[in-house]
């Protein structure tokens, strides 16, 4: 039963999500990341389950799950390299440190879940059949 209705539930959290934003509801724009994000996965992964019949949150779900830290882990080591570069910086974001790392670790852990759902969801409608990119003839000239 789940499986028909959390898609559009999916859709609907990130719409008011976006309302509640840009009316400047201060919790939602702390949070924006979490909420934009994870909606948008569990959309998609509904997107792919009703045109494939299977999908990696509803037929993979150890797979899933397995994502999110390793997500974590991997956005760190952009973050360590951030404490040395300063490309960029958080505005706005929880003071207390404990909600603010548990937030970094809900937040990162989209990462790598986003990129394979997105790729799942080209493959499932045909989008990346017709992409090429040319060969590389001599991958030396790079360096």
């Amino acid at each position: 039963m789940w499986t028909k209705i959390y898609g559009p539930l999916a859709l609907l959290a990130l719409l008011v999500s976006e309302i509640l934003l840009f009316r400047g509801n201060r919790f939602v724009g702390q949070w924006f990341y979490c909420f934009a994000w994870w909606p948008y996965i569990f959309f998609v992964d509904w997107l792919v389950k009703r045109k494939t019949g299977r999908s990696l949150i509803c037929d993979r779900t150890g797979e899933f799950l397995a994502l999110i830290p390793w997500s974590t882990f991997i956005w760190l080591i952009f973050e360590w390299f951030n404490l040395f570069l300063k490309n960029w910086h958080y505005v706005d974001i929880v003071p207390e440190t404990p909600w603010r790392w548990w937030g970094y670790f809900i937040s990162y852990g989209t990462v790598l879940p986003g990129l394979f759902e997105t790729y799942e969801l080209l493959v499932a409608y045909g989008v990346l059949k017709k992409a090429k990119a040319p060969p590389l003839s001599d991958a030396r000239k790079l360096y």
